[in-house]
């Protein structure tokens, strides 16, 4: 029979604690994976309470939320297992410290805490509520179904755990039935104008990309839709939770109420999967320039994911990351990096920690320092490589301001607890990083180049170079970073992203002195394509990105800039001969 460890409240040990039926399915189907009841509380004992979890439960084990018990017995139960079960639940993704509880939002059910996390906000019993009827409204099932949430699946007072849940964090999401957004954590449910941070939270990338399926709950406002008949019949018919799958109304859909059939009801709160939100936030302001129609439907644009960079960003790596881009995991890898360096984590070392399985790369993260960006960025970035895998953080952020000390990867955004990345420029100027993301985000680099990352951060590779001199305003002017190339006083000349303006020497040897100033080269990156719709799709001959380089020790170059050639220049690049480089630094770090 299933076991029950000591502490567990008798009445959820009984038999009469679950209906006949669906108890004997979930003890079978429990105890036939080796699963314990590691806690089980009436709701009435748990509210206002700060719970210790490590209490009766086993370091190192998953654990799930009963989503009957909490929904129909007001009883807060956890079960363990050794191994990940293959019932059905859901997990959750929040915020640590979200929104306050607006005038909106009522508590009826009260809130309680998990020891060694108070410092987070308050768990809310009447969210966890919603969360459960979330997932289980219209869905047949005889077990589950059950919920992972990490306040209440890692034991927060065990190293050991924490560590070991990170390290499978990623089955984790990857398994779920589907995952459940609370924009605005997990202390109160926000409507859909409210702003939140969740999408500038390191954790929150991995949770709304690993799993298929991602819906979003939030508070349910009649204001915030169109007025009309029509509107009312489509938010009725919501209300029918029949046979619901998560699943997102297609991009090809050109219903009127296109958003509004995703979307459910139950209660005050529903919910709309979420690559339906992030397309009603990003199409709707730039239909025109996306070629698609403006939802109807809403009289305003949700603000509740964020503003159209930072949903943009997501919705991107989204969609790269779907059947259709089979192929081209490069373009999906260059999503991950541009949709990360718009988020920050109270520790420094989760910015890695958070998106290395995305990457199926499970770095031992006791290894690191809870400041050591730094040496665990350089190994995940070293992990990539020596897996024959391409620069792809390169690719995918090079219009970026490089980093003092590791010039492949951009200047890092400060961490922090709330708020937004922000990041300090060489001026000393502070910028938030959304701001900074300059790159298209339908654009994607193809053919970035692989090689392998020494310690010390220095990234070898090799790649067609071209030999260049910097070159100053009287010598070029008229050119800068927005006009192409120009040939002066027989010779071409651009100006980089920043401004620099350089002289491209195409018969100039590696080792031939042109002035006396350091060795410099522009070195192909890659080309720069169209978002297209498959990968058997051919692509026409697209932009050359390039990068400047500038050597700083011997055969130790670091990058300067980058610059794009449109394809009648290609040939400035492409005549180039391939040389290996050392790219990293310039700064030396310990």
């Amino acid at each position: 029979m299933i076991k029950f460890k000591a502490g567990i409240s008798r009445r959820a040990a009984g038999t009469n604690s679950l209906p006949n039926h669906r108890g004997a399915h979930l003890r079978e189907s429990i105890k036939a994976q080796g699963g314990q009841l590691s806690f089980c509380k009436p709701l009435q004992d748990v509210r206002n309470a700060t719970l210790d979890l490590a209490e009766g439960s086993t370091p190192c084990r998953f654990r799930l939320v009963d989503c009957y018990s909490l929904i129909h017995e007001d009883e807060l139960c956890i079960y363990e297992f050794e191994q990940l079960p293959t019932v059905p639940y859901a997990a959750v993704s929040y915020v640590w410290r979200g929104n306050p509880p607006g005038s909106d939002w009522k508590d009826q059910l009260g809130t309680f805490s998990v020891k060694g996390a108070e410092d987070g906000d308050p768990i809310s019993l009447d969210v966890l509520k919603y969360v459960g009827n979330a997932v289980s409204l219209g869905l047949e099932t005889d077990v589950g179904p059950f919920l992972w949430l990490d306040r209440l699946c890692l034991l927060q007072t065990d190293k050991s755990d924490k560590s070991w849940q990170i390290s499978n964090m990623h089955k984790i999401y990857k398994s779920c039935m589907v995952c459940v957004v609370l924009p605005g954590g997990i202390r109160g449910l926000v409507k859909l104008d409210e702003e939140t941070a969740w999408i500038h939270r390191g954790w929150t990338l991995q949770e709304a990309l690993m799993p298929e399926k991602v819906i979003v709950l939030f508070l349910f406002s009649r204001d915030f839709f169109d007025k009309g008949d029509e509107v009312d019949k489509v938010l009725k018919a919501g209300e029918n939770s029949d046979k619901q799958d998560f699943s997102p109304s297609g991009r090809g859909d050109r219903h009127p109420h296109v958003y509004l059939r995703t979307m459910k009801r139950f209660g005050a709160a529903a919910w709309m999967p979420l690559d339906s939100l992030l397309d009603a936030t990003t199409v709707n302001p730039h239909w025109k320039m996306t070629m698609m129609w403006p939802p109807s439907d809403m009289s305003d644009n949700p603000s509740i994911l964020g503003g159209y960079t930072e949903c943009n960003l997501l919705r991107m790596a989204r969609t790269a990351s779907i059947s259709a881009y089979e192929g081209r995991e490069e373009w999906r890898e260059q999503a991950i990096w541009r949709a990360s360096f718009i988020r920050t984590s109270s520790r420094p070392v989760d910015m890695v920690f958070s998106i290395m399985q995305l990457f199926n790369v499970n770095l031992d993260t006791t290894k690191f320092d809870e400041d050591d960006r730094l040496g665990a960025t350089i190994a995940l970035a070293s992990e990539i490589l020596r897996r024959g895998k391409t620069a792809s953080w390169l690719s995918g952020l090079y219009t970026l301001d490089p980093g003092p000390q590791i010039c492949t990867f951009p200047r890092f955004p400060n961490t922090s607890a709330a708020g937004k990345a922000v990041v300090k420029k060489e001026n000393g100027d502070e910028v938030e990083m959304v701001e900074e993301m300059k790159i298209p985000t339908f654009r994607w680099l193809d053919n970035a180049p692989g090689g392998s990352m020494g310690q010390d951060g220095y990234f070898t590779f090799t790649r067609a170079a071209v030999r260049i001199t910097r070159a100053s305003s009287t010598d070029a002017p008229g050119i800068d970073q927005h006009s192409g190339p120009e040939a002066i006083d027989g010779f071409m000349h651009f100006a980089a992203e920043d401004g620099s303006l350089w002289r491209i020497h195409p018969d100039a040897s590696d080792t031939q002195r042109l002035d006396d100033r350091p060795r410099a080269f522009m070195v192909l990156l890659g080309v720069q394509v169209g978002h297209i719709i498959s990968a058997e799709e051919p692509e026409p001959e697209g932009d050359c990105i390039v990068l400047v380089i500038e050597e700083h020790a011997p055969e130790r170059f670091h990058k300067i800039s980058s610059f794009l050639f449109w394809p009648g220049f290609n040939y400035l690049i492409r005549q180039g001969k391939d040389r290996q480089f050392q790219l990293g630094g310039p700064e030396a770090f310990q």
